[in-house]
């Protein structure tokens, strides 16, 4: 069966349109607060604080992408019990690339299809001649619209779980919770409202930042 076949790929209005709200909150806007961000800092300096927490904030969203959105559930590289998966699925939301479902039901694809057709985030584009916008579309404009890899066929042991099904039911949630850990942490530490914005501003724009 090809990666056309439609059971392993699902299109519908519904998952097109989350796909560019998605893209726009999470991957357009950072982009757009990062620039006001680097003024910012520019022009208040950096202290301490802002380094701490976003190195801290930077630690748990790689174990939750790349230990567990990558490792664990795409590829199921190692056991682990039930508290060590909900520590690496909700900090691997905190980077808002999605639920665990369809991030490794899109890595999964991805490697079954590498740089062929349907791979969603090939640099080989059929529709595009240029390199440059072979590599701003392998990079980010994919995630804009883009055939959506089938958990049922590419996630189906998370799919079948009732536990990660809810989980999943508070991914914006768990997104939210990766701003206001960093603001709580700031604010706390510096004692200021100050502290509190830094630490939330600095995050923020950083969303999606792997």
């Amino acid at each position: 069966m090809t990666a056309k076949n439609p059971s392993y790929l699902v299109q519908s209005n519904l998952i097109s349109w989350e796909q560019k709200k998605h893209f726009w909150l999470f991957d357009i806007f950072p982009l757009i607060l990062g620039l006001f961000v680097m003024a910012f800092l520019f022009w208040t300096g950096v202290y301490f604080q802002d380094l701490f927490v976003f190195i801290f904030m930077w630690v748990l969203s790689c174990l939750g992408i790349e230990v567990g959105f990558h490792r664990y559930f795409s590829h199921r590289s190692f056991k682990a019990n039930q508290w060590v998966e909900t520590f690496l699925f909700i900090t691997g939301c905190f980077s808002a690339q999605g639920p665990p479902m369809a991030w490794s039901s899109n890595h999964v694809h991805h490697h079954a299809h590498a740089d062929q057709a349907g791979d969603t985030h090939s640099p080989h584009h059929p529709k595009h001649k240029s390199k440059w916008a072979n590599f701003w579309h392998a990079h980010l404009l994919w995630k804009y619209q883009y055939p959506f890899a089938n958990p049922y066929r590419y996630a189906k042991w998370m799919m079948s779980c009732s536990y990660y099904k809810n989980l999943s039911r508070y991914y914006y949630a768990w997104i939210f919770l990766g701003l206001i850990l960093p603001m709580a942490i700031q604010g706390l530490w510096m004692g200021t409202w100050e502290g509190a914005c830094r630490g939330l501003l600095l995050i923020s724009s950083l969303d999606n930042r792997h």
